[in-house]
Parts: C-alpha cells; sequence; structure tokens
C-alpha cells in the first residue's frame, strides 16, 4: 500500500510528537484516486516508526457526497487563515511527509478530532494527554 522507494534512509518520527498541527503531503485518494498529495494542515494522531497518523484539514465544508464535515473549533487562534473543517478520517504517512510545524492541538481540538475520527482508545489517550500537555506552550510555541 505504502512505497518506500524515495524514502531517506535516516528519517524517523523524531521531533514529530503527537498532538503537533504540522503542514504535511496527503493524498486523498477516496475523493480523487489519482491524487499525488498536497500540501495541507495536519494534526499527529500517532507515531509508528517512520509512519505518522493525522488527521488531515481542509477548506472543504462539504465531502464531495454533500455530507458537512465538522468546523475545527478556534480555527482563527490556531493560526488558520480560512475556516477549516476536520476530514473525518486519520491517514497514515510517512513522517518525511512533514514539512513544517504550525504549533499545538488545543484541548478542544483533540477532543474533536478524537469524536469525529473515532480514533483507537490508546491513540485517543495519548492525543488527549498531550493536548493538555501542550496547552501551556500555546498554539504556536511555547509561552
Amino acid at each position: 500500500m505504502f512505497s518506500n522507494i524515495n524514502k531517506p534512509q535516516a528519517f524517523t518520527t523524531q521531533g514529530l510528537e503527537i498532538g503537533a498541527l504540522v503542514i504535511a503531503t496527503i493524498a486523498n485518494p477516496r475523493e480523487n484516486p489519482w491524487a499525488e498529495g498536497k500540501d495541507r494542515p495536519a494534526l499527529i494522531c500517532a507515531t509508528h516508526g517512520d509512519w505518522i497518523v493525522v488527521e488531515g484539514f481542509t477548506t472543504q465544508a462539504c465531502r464531495l457526497n454533500g455530507d458537512p464535515r465538522e468546523p475545527v473549533p478556534d480555527w482563527q487562534e490556531l493560526g488558520f487563515t480560512e475556516e477549516s473543517f476536520i476530514w473525518g478520517r486519520c491517514v497514515a504517512i510517512p513522517a518525511y511527509n512533514v514539512t513544517r510545524s504550525l504549533g499545538w492541538a488545543t484541548p478542544e481540538l483533540a477532543s474533536k478530532v478524537i469524536e469525529v475520527a473515532g480514533l483507537p482508545d490508546s491513540d485517543a489517550i495519548a492525543l488527549l494527554v498531550a493536548s493538555y500537555s501542550n496547552a501551556k506552550r500555546g498554539p504556536h510555541g511555547t509561552k
């Protein structure tokens, strides 16, 4: 399912923490099977070796079938430039697809992602704990 052809040999998830908001290259094959991916904001929900599990965000309020997406709570506080919505499903991507850090998820965002994406209990607990731990850093770094 995933190709390691272009994977840098020394890259790992080191430094990519659960609860981090990042820009990552993510494909959306459910809505576009030919997608090569595009850079979009995402929340790191879990890490597994050289792979991370992320929930992506979009400016599209509805899926292609017309179903509405859940809005990102406090999107302006998080530094998003326009109203954004939660994809509603997590995807695994290679860690090297992360291009930069945006800051940290708030407990409100973590809770909404857990609710919408249906994370496994262990990942949900880790994300919620990380969001409360990082709350003192503020959404854009250290306070």
